[in-house]
């Protein structure tokens, strides 16, 4: 045996690959500052492969400990021990730094990203194209789509009082499709004040300003003359044309919630008929109490 060893003897040959691709992801690591190794990496392609495969053993060991858990059972504790990827090399691969889940890594990657705009720029709202992080704003998207998915799956589940054929279809519809959304990521995306709907964002956003002009002037009859609040009244104006658009059957962005808005402060639907202007005073005073509901 101590001749053997002298000559460097392999005992174990599992063993021995096992560390010489530790070794070189240990390099590639140093290299890339990762350890997100390519499943086809030109370079080393057996490294890639090798890394593949801890992260599924090391799932399939984790799933059989859940299981065993879930069902008080020890002998699932025998089948996640006949794992090749045993506790020691698992303590190896955590001690440099190995991503056993390539996928939330990536997503609390961009997560940081997210967060590092926000404190730059005061909302979520990234654009497409965001030269600083180029892949923040796509992945900005998909956190909506994928919120909607979820949500949509959700209310399935939770709900039993929809009626609306058309709501449950498009519902059914969003739920089938897959989704990266749980219940954690949306927590956190909240604690960062995310924004889920833009489109909704920006019509608030504008109906704030339209309560700081009744406010202001007592009255919603804004015109686009009135120097400074031009792209204010085409908005009041869109907001008419949309009404006019649901009255007739067709279909709108306009939903009865924002109109239920829009009437509280008195919006005239047809700004030609001034004399149905609310008094000036009730006009001021709803303005401001929706603009306080907001804050």
């Amino acid at each position: 045996i101590d001749r053997l060893n002298s000559i460097g003897f392999v005992w174990n040959a599992n063993d021995a690959a096992w560390n010489l691709r530790f070794e070189e992801l240990k390099q590639y690591i140093e290299e890339h500052g990762n350890s997100c190794v390519p499943g086809i990496y030109l370079e080393n392609e057996p490294l890639g492969l090798w890394v593949a495969k801890q992260r599924r053993t090391y799932k399939v060991k984790h799933r059989v400990k859940l299981e065993a858990k879930k069902k008080n059972r020890e002998e699932g504790k025998d089948l996640a021990a006949e794992t090749s990827l045993s506790g020691e090399r698992i303590d190896k691969l955590n001690a440099v730094g190995f991503i056993w889940d390539v996928h939330e890594a990536q997503w609390l990657e961009r997560y940081a990203e997210l967060k590092k705009y926000r404190r730059d720029h005061g909302d979520t709202l990234v654009p497409k194209h965001y030269p600083v992080y180029p892949f923040l704003g796509r992945w900005v998207d998909k956190q909506r789509f994928d919120f909607k998915r979820f949500m949509a799956k959700k209310k399935l589940e939770e709900c039993d009082e929809i009626e609306d054929p058309e709501e449950i279809e498009e519902l059914e519809r969003l739920a089938s499709l897959s989704t990266g959304m749980t219940e954690e990521r949306v927590r956190l995306l909240d604690a960062e004040d995310f924004i889920w709907d833009p489109f909704n964002h920006a019509w608030e956003q504008k109906y704030n300003e339209f309560c700081m002009f009744v406010r202001m002037n007592g009255h919603t009859a804004i015109r686009s003359r009135r120097k400074g609040y031009d792209p204010l009244a085409r908005w009041a104006e869109i907001q008419r044309k949309n009404y006019r658009k649901k009255i007739d059957g067709e279909k709108t962005t306009l939903t009865q919630e924002r109109i239920d808005k829009l009437e509280r402060i008195g919006f005239l639907w047809d700004n030609r008929g001034m004399e149905t202007w609310p008094p000036a005073k009730a006009a001021r005073a709803a303005a401001g109490k929706e603009l306080k509901s907001t804050i």
